[in-house]
């Protein structure tokens, strides 16, 4: 294999390796970005239900605090409606109106009571005895109660009912009442409910911890951030600590606020003691609750919340922070205590759904960075291509080129040693020694112009400075340069014509005339080299041409073009390719063709590029060959 190949080879793994480090890098990048995007995503979400939390508990705060405040006494029932001094009163047109906008059976009531006491009615001293006898459950309305009711071991009742019949006013109210009491009293079991509140006491002490905690101390102080980050390290268990966090400040607020409602109940006048409300799911029903005991008596206070009620105003609450949120109720205390998203007050699961979110932008930092790594990597691995392309291409033309040289030095050194032995020993004779003596100066003048065109490359290659321009008679140059050409065309058995086509107004030019000069030699000389023809059966052997090399001069308004043609077999498609390549011939290719080493025309467009020209080959006419110099004369 040749070394060429082996580089390429080594430059094909070396690349093949860095994409392959690159593309897992990209994985592995894009991986973190997608990660990074959900975690984002999954931190605004909980932090969303967090806040959606702490609304609904403050929402059903005062609901449950007011129940808690409610004295013993409060839920103790058989009271009987005052006896009515007057008939009931007729309702007026206004009455009527008043009904059609208020639908609340107590409030409207009430309203009716009111506007009796301001008619002057007899409604005015029934009101007065309603007032001091009704408790205040039957005066009162919430959305979010059905009915209370008081649990002993004897069975269950509720302080909203009555003994004897009610005013018309009330009927509708009390009506309602005793249906839902009526379906809430089968299924309040005192056994079953006794167990699941906590104890009676002045003051309840706080909840074991439970054993999903991970804290034990510093739950809210200025170290919980740090503890989290400590414990989790990825941002989903800091998420999930955090709500843990946030569910047991939720339940220390409820309970302070318990204990609060606790301590302003007590200081009212009371016997025995009384627990703090607990809310409970019991076959399908939402009841909040207490333990109330007196001696050895115990009783279960409490309420049927509206759970349908209750459950669309948490969720319009909360609307604009999870729009997609279900209630669900936890009936499993032991599996639902486990969920952070839990509620505190009342036992139901907050499940927010899907939440909207922004998609993942198309270029994120992340992928930023990756495209342009991925196009540094393709330009380099290019420029490295080009590079060693480069490399290599001129380490070949310069191994050619050693092997050109040294093909063409030996065959004029093997001439020069073989003649000058025969004419030092006196094996020629006289009539032959001329003939001699013009091999070896031809040979000679062959070695001078080779090394005379190594030496002007070499000093192209290291300045682009050429020979000075110089205002010059255009005839006078031309015809002394038809002479020189002529003479190095007839030395090597050609003959030369010149052809001009000059303007009335270019009698002068500013050129470079050594310059020119060294350009049109090297194109006469490869015309000579290869412009005859080689082939015997050739169409053209024998023609008025053959062996004829015809340069032209023309002018234009800017610029001087000579043109050098000859009519031998032509430069093939291959060749053409890389005819201004310098050090494009070989030692067999130096062999197989005439004398030289490729670097006569590389050398010729550079000088003429150096002086604002050009050197083109024409290679469109067949047969022959034609090279057009255009340089500016002015």
């Amino acid at each position: 294999m040749s070394q060429p190949s082996w580089v390429w080879g080594i430059f094909t793994i070396c690349f093949l390796v860095a994409t392959a480090a690159t593309g897992w890098i990209s994985y592995t990048m894009l991986r973190l970005d997608r990660a990074d995007y959900e975690a984002r995503k999954q931190a605004e979400q909980e932090e969303n239900v967090r806040l959606a939390l702490w609304r609904m508990e403050s929402t059903l705060a005062p609901l449950i605090a007011k129940e808690n405040s409610r004295p013993s006494g409060a839920y103790q029932g058989g009271w009987d409606w005052p006896a009515s001094p007057s008939p009931a009163p007729v309702v007026s047109p206004t009455r009527t109106r008043q009904q059609s906008v208020v639908s609340d059976p107590v409030q409207r009531s009430v309203q009716w009571l009111e506007e009796d006491r301001a008619g002057g009615n007899d409604s005015t001293q029934r009101y007065q005895q309603l007032s001091q006898v009704a408790p205040d459950l039957v005066m009162e309305s919430s959305p979010g109660i059905l009915v209370h009711f008081l649990i002993g071991p004897d069975g269950a009742t509720s302080p909203q009912l009555q003994n004897d019949s009610p005013p018309p006013q009330f009927a509708a109210r009390l009506q309602d009442l005793n249906d839902n009491f009526d379906d809430v009293a089968p299924h309040l079991d005192f056994g079953q409910l006794l167990g699941r509140l906590p104890e009676p006491e002045a003051q309840p002490a706080p909840p074991p911890t439970p054993e999903w905690q991970i804290f034990n101390s510093d739950m809210f102080g200025t170290n919980a951030l740090d503890n989290v980050v400590a414990y989790g390290g990825k941002l989903q268990k800091r998420q999930t600590a955090r709500n843990q966090m946030e569910y047991a400040a939720r339940q220390t607020f409820q309970e302070q606020n318990g204990a609060l409602m606790s301590q302003q109940r007590d200081a009212t006048p009371a016997t025995g003691e009384l627990g703090v409300m607990k809310a409970v799911w019991h076959d399908d029903r939402l009841l909040l609750a207490r333990r109330s005991r007196t001696g050895d008596l115990e009783k279960i206070e409490g309420c049927w919340l509206n759970w349908k009620n209750l459950q669309q105003v948490l969720l319009d609450e909360v609307n604009d922070l999870v729009p997609n949120a279900t209630l669900h109720p936890i009936v499993d205390e032991q599996t639902g205590s486990r969920s952070a998203h839990r509620l505190a007050t009342i036992p139901v699961l907050l499940s927010p759904g899907e939440m909207p979110f922004p998609p993942m932008p198309l270029l994120t930092p992340a992928r930023t960075s990756l495209v342009v790594a991925w196009v540094f990597l393709v330009l380099a691995a290019i420029a490295v291509a080009i590079l060693l392309g480069g490399t290599l291409s001129l380490s070949e033309r310069r191994h050619d080129f050693v092997s050109a040289v040294t093909h063409e030095l030996r065959t004029p050194l093997t001439t020069f040693r073989m003649y000058s032995e025969m004419l030092a020993g006196g094996m020629v004779a006289e009539e032959k020694r001329q003939g001699y003596l013009e091999k070896l100066q031809h040979e000679s003048d062959r070695l001078g112009h080779l090394v005379e065109n190594v030496l002007a490359f070499a000093r192209v290659e290291r300045s682009s400075r050429t020979e000075e321009r110089s205002e010059i008679k255009l005839r006078r140059f031309l015809n002394g340069l038809k002479a020189r050409l002529s003479e190095h065309a007839q030395q090597q058995g050609m003959k030369l014509s010149l052809k001009q086509k000059i303007g009335e107004d270019a009698h002068t030019a500013r050129i470079a005339p050594g310059t020119i000069e060294q350009i049109l030699v090297n194109l006469v000389d490869n015309s000579c080299k290869y412009g005859r023809n080689r082939l015997g059966n050739s169409a053209n052997q024998g023609s008025p041409d053959c062996g004829e090399i015809v340069v032209s001069v023309t002018t234009t308004n800017n610029d001087l073009i000579f043109s050098v043609e000859d009519w031998g077999p032509g430069v093939d498609a291959e060749t053409a390719r890389r005819l201004f390549r310098p050090f494009s011939k070989s030692d067999s290719k130096a062999a197989a063709s005439a004398p030289g080493v490729g670097l006569g025309l590389a050398l010729s467009r550079r000088l003429a590029r150096a002086m604002n020209g050009d050197l083109t080959y024409e290679g469109h006419r067949r047969p022959g060959a034609r090279f057009d110099l255009r340089v500016p004369r002015k």
